[in-house]
This record gives C-alpha cells, structure tokens and sequence, in this order.
C-alpha cells in the first residue's frame, strides 16, 4: 500500500511537478504565507536554542558532569538534525522540482532518522531519571560514561535501521514531486507510529513509577534522614519533573501527525484532512523547540549556564567558577575528573 507522508507544508498537493501553469495564481493558498511564518519561527527557535543546550553542557563542568545532561545534549543534537533535514529537503524540492529517485528516499530517510533519534535520546534520558530514582543505590554501578556513550550510539544506530525503511515497500509514484508529494510504502508510517505508542508509553510508565516511589519514600522518611539526603532527594524528583513535562509535551505535540500518519493510509487525502496534517506537522516541528524552554523554565543549572554564555560563547571560565553556586545537583555523587556519574 502507498500513503504520502510528507506532503508540502505550504500548500495543497498537486498531482504532478508543474508548477508553471498559467492558472497558478488562481490555486494559490491562502494559508501558504502563513504555514511559511509558522514555520520559519519554528525553525529558528530550535537552530538558536538547541545549540545553545548543548554548549552548555560542553563548556559548564557542572552540567558535564551530570550523565543525564549528556542525553539531553543528545536530544538537542537531535532536535537541530531534524530541523537542518527538513530545510534541507524544501530547499532541494525548491531548486531541483523533480529529482532522481534515490535523492528523494534519502532526503525522506535522513528526517525520519533525525525523528526517530529524538525520541530515542528522551527515552534514555527517562531511562535515566528511573534508575536513579527507583534503583538509587544501584544508579552509579548501572549508568557510567561508557555505558551512556555506548547508549547514545545504538539509539543512533537504532535511528538509522528506522530511517533506512524509505528504502521498503512501493515508494515511487510517476509524475510526484519527490519529497514533499512523496509516494512511500506503509512500512515507515506504521514503524513510526508504532514508536511513538511504544516509546510515549514506557515513558509515561516509568515516570508513573518514579512519582509513586517518590511518595513512598516520602512516607517512610524519619526525621533521622539528613537535610542533605532530604535535598538531594528532592532535587532528584525536580529533575524528573522536569523532562516528564517534556514527555507530555513530545506526546501532544507528535500525536496529531501520527495519527493523521496512519490515517491517510486508508483514505484519501481530503481538504479537512489536509488541513489537519498541516497542522500535524507544525506541532511536529514545534515540540524540538519547545524542550528547552521547558528545561530552562524549570532548571536553575541551565538557566544561570546560559546567562553566562548568551553574552559571547567565548570561554565558560566564568561558569565553571560557579558551579557550587544554586546547584541542583548532589554533592554525595560528585566525580573527580572521572568516571562521570550523576549528581542529581
């Protein structure tokens, strides 16, 4: 079965690559300009934030020294690789109407790698937050540096075994115009959504287990416990707090597309519906923007890392030299130089 998955953004689907026909102007959509703002605001707040994330955690040795901190630079990296693809799959379809084949498949692949590694990088960072939390005293034997660098890599290579399903299935209609009026096989669309209801799920499970546990050590907790432990503690259930409400986020932000996804594999792509997928993909798009204004909003760390770097990424001296200074990180877990292992 053929389902088109990434149809132009901007405006309503064509039937072949002209686009030079007289009666252009009396087709054009009203909501192109508009799709085209939306987009462009998008995009630029996720190329200026995301790089910002993961300077921070580069240059700052509190951050760097937070394992958790390197899957969220993971995530950001992610995030940019998703926005770069797709501007470089408009300005491809722009100056070349109607590419060879193999170009196509692999400017559709390369977005469904960088999306499928987004999810991927949220998961290890849940991961994370559920072992340090749940299975606290097994954390620093479980999470080490070269475990976390072997993680990042196989949900890399995990991304790229995702994105090379383009390559499946009947994926060529005669007349299309390559990726955005791209014809591709339902294996992409339905590994993707299946991702998603996987991923969305265990995430959701685990940050479900993680608060419980933190209300039973809330129960249990004797006025023996130390002020420090206390903090600690607390600081820890802060941490999951914060990328749960980046979970949510993904989950109401990637839902419509996936849906809508599915959806047009059984129906055809009607206006309402193409209104809908539309709006499906400026969510999609919105979500690697939106995470690190979630972080930023809730994590001192991060907030006094970019103070320090927005006025010129010259040297992070300065932020180094306050790194004891509003930490939210544990002092029981510090490392000195290495391994690195973390210190919420």
């Amino acid at each position: 079965m053929r389902v088109r998955l990434f149809a132009d953004p901007f405006s309503a689907p064509r039937n072949t690559c002209s686009s030079s026909d007289d009666d252009d102007d009396d087709d054009t959509d009203p909501w192109g300009a508009v799709s085209a703002t939306a987009y462009a605001i998008v995009i630029i707040a996720n190329v200026a934030l995301n790089p910002l994330v993961v300077v921070a955690v580069a240059r700052v040795a509190k951050l760097r020294r937070n394992l958790t901190n390197w899957f969220v630079a993971g995530l950001s990296v992610a995030s940019v690789a998703t926005a770069t693809s797709f501007v470089v799959a408009l300005v491809t379809t722009a100056f070349l109407p109607d590419p060879p084949e193999n170009l196509c498949l692999f400017l559709l692949a390369d977005i469904a790698v960088t999306g499928a590694a987004s999810v991927n990088m949220l998961l290890l960072v849940t991961a994370d937050r559920y072992v340090s939390i749940v299975h606290p005293l097994r954390y620093r034997h479980v999470v080490t540096a070269a475990r976390a660098k072997v993680a990042i890599g196989v949900a890399w290579l995990l991304s790229v075994v995702v994105g090379s399903l383009a390559y499946v299935g009947e994926r060529w209609e005669v007349g299309s115009c390559c990726l955005f009026e791209f014809v591709v096989g339902e294996a992409l669309v339905l590994t993707l959504a299946a991702l998603f209801v996987v991923y969305g799920s265990l995430m959701l499970f685990m940050y479900a287990t993680i608060f419980r546990a933190a209300r039973a050590h809330a129960r249990r907790r004797t006025s023996g416990d130390s002020v420090v432990a206390r903090t600690d503690f607390r600081r820890k259930v802060n941490s999951a707090t914060t990328y749960f409400v980046v979970v949510i986020a993904y989950v109401l932000l990637c839902a419509p597309l996936n849906v809508i996804a599915v959806t047009v594999l059984y129906a055809e792509l009607e206006p309402p519906l193409n209104t809908l997928r539309r709006v499906g993909y400026l969510l999609f798009y919105t979500g690697p923007a939106v995470y690190p204004l979630i972080i930023a909003a809730r994590m001192r760390d991060y907030r006094q890392a970019f103070v320090q770097l927005l006025p010129g990424l010259t040297s992070a001296t300065a932020a180094d030299a306050n790194g004891a200074d509003g930490a939210e990180t544990s002092a029981s877990n510090r490392v000195e130089p290495s391994p690195v292992v973390d210190r919420f």
